[in-house]
């Protein structure tokens, strides 16, 4: 495998977003419902052609896989098979009519309102510990990053996967048996919206799954709510003139305090990873969330004429009324726009896209104008030429699909992951209807003839006075929706986004599809990397030092490695650092490791190098001293106050004969070269005349 697939396979699923979208691969739907897919093959740029020849109806997705559902029901899985990829062992009992996915894991709807799942079994692919509620009354699946939420008939609430993260309901089972009408998320936690206007969060608190301070806002009136990676915002009626209501990760969208007056009458809420922008019934934008990454627009003119707004990872593009658009966050993921790029964006533009890092402009005249990441479908001129008549823009990771008015199909971005077509060239000329994206829910639709029936179980209808008919809302009904109508002949035009529909949906968390965590997350990433490398050097390096055979001389300029004991001003012995502990200061050591006592005045020693610490003698070291003589051979004179005597001992002497290899080691040593005789540098002693 190349290195620089190898790194994107890696990386990418550590920092991607909520989104449970296919970041590596494009998988398009013909007119004539089959299905073409490139990118990264292992998962899902190579589908089984075979079995997706016609009929398919919807294309859902995790990070690494594919599943296509058919006008018959049937469900046709592809791309890692850990994650997804491979649902032979899946039992369906009746027609599948809707597919939800997490990062890892598929959740299949079927007509008789039975869920089945499959996948990663730590994020959702595996409900048995809620099976007996999903073999019936299912009306809709929901999901996070890590979990799975399904919404019964009766308006309670069903959650299984990550714990941690959502997939258990246990903190507010109580409130969740009934009345629930909508279920909305972030990363890592849920919120459902009941029928009298009051919303239940759990999950990570930190991700929003803690409603805390805010409890006692959320008990009634609220209407719709949004999310990015780690917040909530719930809105009242536009009527009530109440303020909106966040919660979640102060710093990136939980508090909204700083702005709090002006989140009144708000229309649209529209997100990126870790800030929000909010936009009112008079056209006005109001941000908060992380400064850096979209929190902070006072450099731009928000105050009137905002109409949509669309974002990268970490920064925001706002689509004006005259059809200008104005952009700010974090610069190097489109939030500065090249100035060749400026004069293109102040008027004729009809829509706006944004993948991890980058910008793609769709102008009234069909043409397409990037900027941001190079590498990530911030750089279109490679088939600038072909942008075009262009109707539409779809997106993942790090690349860009243009369906043009002829079905035919342009992209660019990331050769590895979807930016390059060559291989499928001659099925993306013509009777293309639709290209996944990281929008709309994480599905892509055709239109063909629908199953036989649909499911009989219908969610609780909201009361006029729970949830204001002046903003529509979502209806949690399984998607697609099933039409009689026959396929249409040619490509259609897919409809741009409406600003009153929430950017939340049955299929994955809601808010602007993001793809990239922020640069601090991938900066911590790397640092925790480089310094589990270097601890894993210095105990290694640690290691080979502990067991390398001792060295008892100097050498050139480095630094002894135990203490220098001298005797009147005479070397006579380096002792090693790591057995100098507890050992009396007139012992010193030769260089074949045998002791030799000191005598006479007392020895002097240095302070020995901070670099090592001293380790306890060791048995095998605390050998028998022969008797008291100097390096020389000379009997050393008694100390004062003490009898003088052939066997007087101190310092830990055993007062017995010295043994041959002792006395052999009592001779001179034979002086160094002329020349190479040297003092301690750590005595500060004169020397002596032997």
């Amino acid at each position: 495998m190349d290195w620089k697939v190898l790194l994107v396979v890696l990386l990418v699923p550590l920092i991607e977003a909520r989104r449970s979208y296919n970041p590596y691969a494009f998988a398009a739907i013909k007119n004539n419902g089959s299905v073409v897919t490139w990118g990264l093959s292992s998962y899902g740029g190579d589908s089984p052609s075979s079995q997706l020849q016609s009929d398919v109806v919807s294309v859902y997705s995790t990070l690494t896989a594919f599943a296509a559902l058919k006008s018959s029901g049937d469900v046709v899985t592809w791309g890692s098979s850990d994650n997804g990829g491979d649902s032979s062992s899946v039992l369906f009992t009746a027609s599948v009519v809707d597919i939800v996915s997490t990062s890892a894991a598929f959740a299949a709807l079927q007509v008789n309102g039975a869920v089945v799942t499959w996948g990663g079994y730590l994020v959702g692919g595996e409900s048995f510990t809620v099976a007996s509620e999903l073999t019936s009354g299912v009306s809709a699946v929901y999901s996070n990053y890590y979990a799975f939420a399904a919404l019964k008939s009766t308006g309670a609430v069903v959650a299984w996967g990550d714990t941690s993260n959502g997939g258990s309901t246990d903190s507010v089972a109580s409130k969740l048996t009934s009345g629930v009408v909508d279920v909305f998320s972030t990363k890592s936690a849920f919120a459902a919206l009941k029928q009298d206007g009051s919303v239940v969060a759990w999950g990570k608190s930190d991700g929003g799954g803690n409603t805390g301070l805010v409890t006692s806002k959320l008990s009634s009136g609220i209407r719709v709510v949004y999310s990015n990676n780690y917040a909530f915002a719930a809105l009242p009626g536009i009527e009530t003139m109440k303020q909106a209501v966040t919660w979640g990760d102060s710093v990136r969208g939980g508090s909204s305090s700083s702005v709090s007056s002006q989140l009144v009458e708000v229309r649209q809420v529209y997100a990126a990873t870790q800030a929000f922008c909010a936009v009112t019934v008079d056209g006005k934008g109001v941000t908060w969330g992380n400064y850096d990454y979209g929190g902070d627009s006072h450099n731009v003119d928000l105050s009137s004429g905002v109409s949509e707004v669309s974002s990268t990872s970490n920064a925001f593009a706002a689509l004006m009324t005259g059809g200008s658009v104005t952009v700010w966050g974090w610069w190097d993921q489109g939030g500065n726009p090249p100035a060749s790029v400026l004069p293109q964006l102040t008027s004729g533009v009809s829509s706006v896209y944004g993948n991890s890092g980058s910008f793609a402009v769709l102008k009234e005249d069909g043409s397409v104008v990037t900027w941001g990441i190079t590498n990530g479908g911030g750089d279109s001129s490679a088939v600038s030429s072909q942008l075009n008549n262009v109707q539409s823009i779809s997106k993942i990771s790090s690349a860009f699909a243009a369906l043009k008015n002829d079905g035919s199909v342009v992209a660019w971005g990331s050769t590895t992951t979807g930016g390059d077509t060559s291989d499928v060239w001659s099925e993306l000329t013509s009777g293309v209807v639709s290209v996944s994206t990281m929008d709309d829910y994480n599905v892509i639709s055709g239109i063909t003839s629908a199953p036989s029936s649909v499911p009989t179980t219908s969610p609780p209808t909201v009361s006029p006075s729970a949830r204001p008919t002046s903003t529509p809302t979502r209806h949690p009904t399984p998607r697609p929706s099933y039409s009689p109508t026959a396929m249409p002949s040619g490509p259609t035009t897919e409809p741009s986004p409406s600003p009153s529909r929430p950017p939340s949906s049955a299929h994955s968390a809601n808010g602007a599809a993001q793809a990239f965590e922020n640069n601090w997350d991938i900066l911590v990433m790397v640092c925790s990397v480089l310094v589990l490398l270097a601890a894993i050097g210095f105990v290694y390096w640690r290691r080979r030092e502990a067991h390398a055979p001792r060295n008892y001389v100097r050498t050139g300029k480095h630094e002894p490695i135990g203490y220098d004991f001298e005797q009147g001003g005479e070397m006579i012995g380096v002792y090693p650092v790591t057995d100098i502990e507890n050992v009396n200061p007139m012992e010193q050591i030769n260089a074949t490791g045998d002791t030799v006592l000191g005598s006479g005045t007392a020895a002097t020693y240095t302070t020995p190098s901070p670099r090592a610490q001293p380790k306890s003698l060791s048995p095998r070291n605390r050998r028998s001293t022969p008797s008291p003589r100097n390096v020389q051979g000379k009997r050393s004179p008694p100390r004062p106050g003490k009898r003088s005597s052939p066997r007087a001992s101190h310092a830990g002497e055993t007062g017995r004969k010295s043994s041959p290899r002792a006395s052999a080691v009592r001779r001179s040593p034979s002086p160094p070269p002329k020349g190479q005789r040297k003092s301690s540098p750590r005595s500060r002693s004169p020397r002596r005349n032997a």
